[in-house]
């Protein structure tokens, strides 16, 4: 239906204030439910000493900016098709844990269904509020249901299942989203590592790149000081106050232009063009599926509707 390109619309309008929020609140943040976090650090996948982190992030980048793109989430589209691997990668990735030894009775099954839902509301809510704390009232009740509903689509696609959905409404996305954190958020010793290691940008020389203090300082308006220091963020120095204030201020205005009718067209067109280079850069999402999966759970939808739960918009998550 139309509720999902005018969600990617969202996305791609209010792109740096979204990208800023997806990088403090959803990475960074995120990796304060430790036992999400001991399953990224059992990979590898951030936690290597000689990891090249930003190619990390360019990958959550090149992820976000291909389900984004117009028409990209119709079966067999990149979006569709990325959002298929990042499941099928799932999968993998459980079954190495478990052949490795993976205790799931003492550390949770890894990448369960709760996480997942956590993780789906980490892109969605999340995105939402960190707008509205940079700009309050930029976003029109309708702009937030829309972008809500893109990603129950890709929450389906990513494994999902409707019932266990939160991406309903922004009341039913918020109490699961304070369940989740109740239930997930306690930092511990893997997501301290993990977050410190994405603020510090490593680069592939394996130096962090300069403006840790000012990064830290930014996760900690985003996030608040309680929840920093259990990640172990440094304490700002008042340089790094300042500066994460200017930056703070800036970004604040930009994404109230970036509303306007007049003035925010030619930065939604920047910004399209911006994710266009993203993904088509990106390799890792692109390349055919060895095995197509099979069509049959599309082929009964309505002609006229791209997503299988676009008559399901008022129904209410478990």
């Amino acid at each position: 239906g139309a509720q999902t390109p005018r969600g990617q619309q969202v996305f791609v309008r209010y792109l740096p204030a979204a990208v800023s929020t997806l990088y403090y609140v959803s990475l960074v943040g995120g990796f304060s439910a430790e036992r999400i976090a001991r399953v990224v650090s059992s990979t590898g996948y951030l936690g290597g000493g000689r990891c090249d982190v930003l190619a990390r992030i360019a990958e959550t980048a090149a992820f976000v900016a291909l389900v984004t793109q117009p028409e990209s989430l119709h079966p067999h589209q990149p979006g569709w098709t990325a959002a298929v691997r990042v499941r099928l990668l799932h999968a993998r990735v459980r079954r190495r844990l478990y052949e490795r030894g993976w205790d799931a009775p003492i550390n949770d099954v890894p990448i369960n269904m709760v996480q997942i839902a956590a993780t789906q509301l980490a892109f969605s809510l999340s995105i939402l509020t960190g707008i509205e704390r940079l700009a309050p009232g930029v976003l029109k009740e309708s702009a937030q249901e829309d972008y809500l509903h893109l990603w129950r689509f890709i929450g389906y696609l990513l494994g999902v299942s409707d019932e266990h959905n939160a991406c309903t409404s922004m009341g039913v996305a918020r109490s699961h989203l304070e369940s989740y954190l109740a239930d997930l958020i306690q930092p511990g010793p893997h997501g301290c590592q993990l977050a410190q290691s994405i603020l510090s940008l490593r680069l592939p020389s394996g130096q962090p790149s300069g403006g840790l203090g000012k990064r830290a300082c930014l996760c900690r308006k985003f996030i608040g000081d309680a929840l920093s220091d259990g990640l172990g963020l440094p304490t700002p120095t008042r340089r790094d106050v300042l500066l994460a204030s200017v930056e703070w201020t800036i970004l604040a205005a930009y994404t109230r232009v970036c509303a306007l009718p007049i003035a925010g067209c030619p930065l939604l067109l920047l910004h399209a063009w911006l994710l266009r280079q993203v993904a088509a850069s990106s390799s890792r999402f692109t390349f055919p599926l060895r095995r197509q999966p099979h069509p049959m759970h599309f082929a009964a939808q309505q002609s006229d509707s791209m997503c299988p739960l676009a008559g399901l918009r008022g129904s209410a998550a478990g």
